[in-house]
This record gives structure tokens, sequence and C-alpha cells, in this order.
């Protein structure tokens, strides 16, 4: 008898364990399907205006820095407006809107225009092709 009930506390200690682990586990994944905003400073945030900097080094005026109006991360993406700053804080160009997606580690701009253009031009062959037949 006294060997059933320790093994049987050995039973529900493993289940409890277990369900425990896997609790913490679901808890885990739900806080990555969470929209929220990087904290500043954070590594995850530097990262992005990391990115965007990059994004930014294709034209003539480089900023020196990035006021960030609007920033939120969801499952890999980054969706991101700031203001170009001169060196002295000054605004030197329009705010952009920005989306980058993180790819193996790194965030990869992606393009919204030429995106919109293509699927705008997808429609349109699609819609010519019914039309056709």
């Amino acid at each position: 008898m006294k060997s059933l009930r320790f093994t049987l506390a050995i039973i529900i200690g493993v289940v409890m364990t277990y369900g425990l682990a896997l609790r913490s586990e679901v808890r885990a994944h739900q806080g990555d399907d969470q929209l929220r905003t990087p904290e500043q400073g954070s590594a995850e945030r530097k990262a992005i205006l990391d990115a965007v900097h990059e994004a930014y080094k294709e034209g003539a005026d480089q900023p020196a820095q990035f006021l960030v109006n609007y920033l939120k991360v969801h499952h890999g993406w980054a969706w991101i407006n700031v203001t170009p700053l001169d060196a002295k804080g000054k605004q030197v160009a329009d705010p952009a809107p920005l989306l980058f997606h993180n790819e193996d580690g790194k965030w990869v701009s992606k393009d919204l225009i030429r995106r919109s253009h293509r699927s705008k031009r997808s429609r349109r062959t699609a819609r010519t092709q019914c039309e056709n037949t």
C-alpha cells in the first residue's frame, strides 16, 4: 500500500511539473504574439534603427538621426514612422513610414511603393485575362 501511494505521488509530481513547464512555454509564445513597441535602448530597437539608417544610405543627404514617431513590432515585422533630422536636430525631410522584416536575425527593408505598384499590375493583368476568356 505504501509503495502504491509512493508511486502515485511520483506520477502526480511528474504530471504537475510537466504541466507547469508546458504552461510557461505557452505563456512565452503568447508574449511573441503581442503587438508591441521595443523599449528605448533595447537591442531590438537599436537593430531596427540601424536598418533605418541603412535604408537611408542610398540618398545624397544622409540624416544624422531620426525622431521615431511610431514603432510597432509583431511576428518579425516592424512598422516604423520616422522624421529624418540633421546633427543639430533640425528636420531635413518629411516623416516617412517604413516596413521591415526580420530575416535570419537581420531587419530588411521592404519597399512599400514597389509592392503597391506590383499588386495593382497583377490585378490589372488578372482582370484582362478574365475579360479575354
